[in-house]
This record gives C-alpha cells, structure tokens and sequence, in this order.
C-alpha cells in the first residue's frame, strides 16, 4: 500500500524497527503531515481493513511484513501532530 507522506524519512532501504524508522523521521520536520486526529485516526482504519503485507511510503523505507506494519499503524494513529498541537 502506497501511504504517500505518511511514513516519510530520507532513509533508503526496507524499516527494520519502528523506533530507528521513527527517529529518522525526526530529522525531517516535513515528514509528519498536518491532519486532524480524526483523519488520521480514519486513515488508519481504511488501511487495517485493507490488512496490507507491506506500507510504501513516497519517500524513504517501506515497511514490509505485518511486524512492521501493525506497530507503525498504532503509532500512528496516537500520533500528536498539526492541529493536535493547537488545542494541547
């Protein structure tokens, strides 16, 4: 599944841990897109329906095999970022 920005970093390669694709992350301010939770939290919902074997973001490492997949969706979708930061 192709998750277009969500995901992003500069990393090349397939992720092998969340916690490293996620600090790459944090070095690219840009990577995380400005959507409300409830977007995002319905964005998440779409892709478990869909139950995808691999996430392919536009930029950077996929993440491949459902060990990676689940715990990139949880994080993800709790996620505090864009409007979130304005009511906090």
């Amino acid at each position: 599944l192709l998750t277009g920005l969500h995901g992003f970093t500069k990393a090349t390669g397939i992720a092998t841990t969340l916690l490293t694709h996620i600090s790459q992350m944090s070095e690219t301010p840009d990577a995380l897109p400005a959507v409300v939770t409830c977007q995002r939290r319905a964005w998440v919902a779409r892709v478990r329906r869909l139950d995808p074997e691999m996430l392919a973001p536009q930029h950077g490492q996929p993440f491949a095999g459902k060990a990676m997949v689940k715990p990139f969706l949880d994080w993800f979708e709790q996620l505090q970022c864009g409007t979130d930061l304005l009511s906090a």
